[in-house]
């Protein structure tokens, strides 16, 4: 993809955390892709600007993963419902609402 544009990637650092990875931005000419929600919910802590990729949206489905000893237990299973449920929220809400992106020219 990156090739077809006329651009390569180079790895300057490797992050231990997604929110080191915003501090390592903001305070650098790096750049780096990760969850919109998650830049959305940063952006204006780290004074970051969102920009849409050059690319076509690349959907990735969220995974929930527990231990399939307690995977019966009614606590696990309320607890992977709800977390399911706002995770629901927060990614259709990420669809409807882009007015933080701004397209690089």
């Amino acid at each position: 993809m990156l090739a077809a544009s006329g651009v390569s990637r180079r790895i300057a650092f490797i992050a231990p955390h997604f929110t080191t990875a915003l501090a390592c931005v903001a305070a650098t000419d790096m750049v780096t892709t990760l969850s919109a929600t998650f830049a959305r919910r940063f952006a204006d802590h780290f004074g970051l600007i969102l920009l849409k990729p050059p690319f076509h949206n690349t959907a990735l489905p969220m995974t929930l993963v527990s231990s399939q000893v307690r995977a019966m237990d009614p606590l696990v299973k309320w607890f992977c419902a709800l977390v399911r449920d706002e995770a629901k929220k927060v990614y259709e809400g990420e669809t409807t609402s882009r007015k933080r992106w701004r397209t690089l020219r």
